[in-house]
């Protein structure tokens, strides 16, 4: 089991500068989905959060079946970009049985994950939603499953935010995403994360925090959550956090910077990326073609001219060719090989 380890920031300074606003992902996906008809002109990154909140609202007091649809719609959208085609193709099949689950269709399996939240079984309703089967002693029958096909691990959670607040998203249960893994674990996706772990790990932080400061820090598990994103997005864009490629440019000044500095320091997450780069350039620079000498000649500057016959039976040649201007030698037509020589051997056929 991974361990938690909360870093040491100020979560209340941060919970007060939380903001979902302005996030380029949710911004791409508000104008997506919009382009998709699926949500209404009215929506903005500024009132998104409390649209959801007042629909969940209404919902729980006349639950209308288009209403559920309209909330699914709108927490996808907030959810971010991250979603895009896997989100289309959910609404689209909304009303389709799905034979591979159960044969049920989304719009069946999405009020049955709801109604569990709204009956407080919120931690088996991931369960279920994802698909797993024994999970932290929470049992689930394999013959049963609400899983929408496209609803993501690190979605799944948002949704439960939502609604175990009853739209309240800073009254939910906190949500586990791969920020949040990154920061708290050290691993790059929240699906390495038990989800039932993290609520426990979350509710112990949070009664720590109350400890620690004899009463003096009352911040809820979801209150947290939400301090350190606040945190991540002041130092780092989302896909680059906890790595060592921290903003330019901040939008608020704090001490925590040094706090930012150690995570990026500690965590290899953008190392890694390098040196599984310099690996693939490393097998790249290895794959030699052998070109027969007959099939090559080099001009006057010292330029390299393949046969056109090599070309159209080599497509990593090909696509390394220039063939707008060939040279005709001996009814022969060669093109110049703008790719790397390095990696062409010539075979002397003498």
């Amino acid at each position: 089991m991974v361990k938690a380890s909360f870093p040491e920031i100020d979560y209340v300074f941060w919970f007060k500068n939380y903001s979902w606003e302005g996030f380029s992902s949710m911004n791409g996906m508000i104008s997506t989905m919009k382009n998709w008809k699926f949500i209404s002109e009215d929506v903005t990154q500024y009132n998104i959060t409390n649209i959801i909140q007042n629909k969940i609202e209404e919902y729980l007091k006349d639950q209308s079946n288009e209403l559920l649809f309209d909330i699914f719609k709108l927490i996808q959208t907030w959810g971010g970009k991250s979603s895009g085609n896997h989100t289309r193709k959910m609404v689209e099949n909304w009303n389709e049985i799905n034979e591979s689950f159960i044969f049920k269709s989304n719009a069946e399996k999405y009020k049955e994950f709801i109604n569990q939240i709204i009956n407080k079984n919120e931690i088996s309703s991931f369960y279920n939603m994802t698909n797993k089967s024994i999970i932290k002693g929470i049992e689930k029958n394999k013959n049963y499953s609400i899983k929408i096909k496209g609803l993501s691990y690190s979605f799944v959670p948002k949704h439960i935010c939502f609604w175990s607040g009853k739209g309240d998203r800073t009254k939910g249960f906190p949500i586990l995403d791969d920020v949040i893994a990154k920061i708290i674990y050290k691993v790059e996706k929240a699906e390495k994360i038990d989800y039932k772990s993290f609520i426990n790990d979350m509710n112990n932080f949070s009664g720590k925090l109350e400890n620690d400061t004899n009463g003096k820090i009352k911040l809820s598990p979801t209150q947290i959550e939400m301090g350190i994103f606040a945190f991540t997005g002041n130092y780092w864009d989302t896909k680059k956090t906890a790595t060592i490629d921290l903003k330019k440019k901040f939008r608020i000044e704090s001490d925590d910077k040094k706090i930012a500095e150690l995570i990026a320091s500690q965590n290899n997450f953008t190392v890694k990326e390098k040196i599984n780069t310099q690996k693939r350039n490393k097998r790249k620079k290895q794959t030699i073609i052998q070109v027969s000498k007959i099939d090559c000649i080099k001009n006057t500057a010292g330029k390299l001219f393949l046969s056109e016959k090599l070309i159209n039976n080599n497509k990593k040649i090909k696509n390394r060719t220039n063939i707008n201007y060939p040279i005709i030698i001996k009814n022969v037509k060669y093109f110049e090989y703008i790719g790397d020589t390095n990696i062409i051997s010539i075979l002397d056929n003498d």
